[in-house]
């Protein structure tokens, strides 16, 4: 359902003052029509909203590993906000499949 071309007369404040406080403090700064697509696309769905720290858990491994110059565990730990042990678990973790991919590589 496309989203009616008239929309954007529609002030934002207007579209804000009828969604719950949740969606109204997510959408604040929106313009109308980004409001009314969001709706379109999402109307009558239970969404989940996960957490910033599972959200970037990836990406901070993937950092740490990327970051890593060989002696600078502790610097990583402060960057990231995680403990020393956290960061050498990473490490350890990040270097397996690495690892496992070149021993294919020989025997294959």
């Amino acid at each position: 359902m496309p989203v009616e071309a008239w929309i954007h007369e529609i002030d934002p404040e207007q579209l804000l003052d009828a969604l719950p406080g949740p969606l109204r403090e997510a959408m604040d700064g929106w313009d109308s029509l980004r409001i009314a697509e969001f709706l379109v696309h999402h109307c009558g769905q239970n969404i989940y909203v996960p957490g910033l720290d599972h959200v970037t858990r990836d990406l901070k491994r993937r950092f740490v590993l990327e970051a890593f110059s060989g002696a600078n565990h502790r610097e990583l730990a402060r960057r990231y906000g995680v403990s020393l042990a956290h960061v050498y678990r990473i490490l350890s973790e990040g270097r397996m499949p690495r690892q496992d991919i070149e021993q294919e590589e020989l025997f294959s």
